[in-house]
């Protein structure tokens, strides 16, 4: 195998990402926010390009300039995973997503505030929870999603009479729930 020098861009990214991790640290944010920000930005510019209408675990300083941005608004998909906490308020703007369908949870924390910051969103057809803080309280802001086709539980731990009554106010969705099959 030949070793090849590293391409000019190759040095000019490194450079950039430890210009990046050091004005970070000394501004006292850590460097994985610093990392989640700049994937967030990367994601933005794929958008942007009409590369991809996915979204995964924006960071809640960015969500203004993400719903604020025309090329943004076709957002399709909104996908949410640990460390991410959803209390945070600013993710409440994420209802001007008028074409986001589809919201996928995987390990997180705060999502019954989430809910009750989103829930109303007509747009939204289908969630997925899977090993979340969902509680009970977290299912009837769940209720409140009009548009809902399909909820999946995958590995959640909500009561029985809470999912009765999801499934009581939501007639027309197709509710799966893991539990069940284990």
């Amino acid at each position: 195998m030949i070793n090849t020098p590293p391409k000019k861009s190759d040095c000019l990214f490194q450079l950039h990402r430890v210009i990046l991790l050091i004005v970070t640290m000394s501004a006292g944010c850590s460097s994985d926010e610093q990392l989640r920000q700049q994937r967030t930005m990367e994601q933005i510019a794929k958008i942007s390009a009409g590369e991809h209408q996915y979204l995964h675990n924006p960071v809640p300083s960015l969500v203004g300039r993400i719903v604020n941005d025309p090329a943004c608004q076709g957002i399709e998909v909104l996908s949410l995973t640990d460390p991410l906490e959803l209390s945070d308020v600013r993710f409440q703007e994420l209802n001007k997503l008028k074409n986001l369908w589809t919201i996928s949870f995987y390990c997180t924390r705060g999502t019954d505030t989430f809910l009750a910051n989103l829930s109303g969103m007509k747009s939204v057809t289908a969630l997925q929870f899977d090993m979340t803080d969902l509680s009970d309280s977290g299912i009837h802001y769940i209720a409140k999603f009009p548009s809902l086709r399909t909820i999946e539980f995958i590995d959640e731990k909500v009561s029985e009479k809470a999912m009765e009554n999801l499934k009581v106010s939501l007639p027309n969705c197709e509710i799966i729930d893991s539990s069940e099959y284990q």
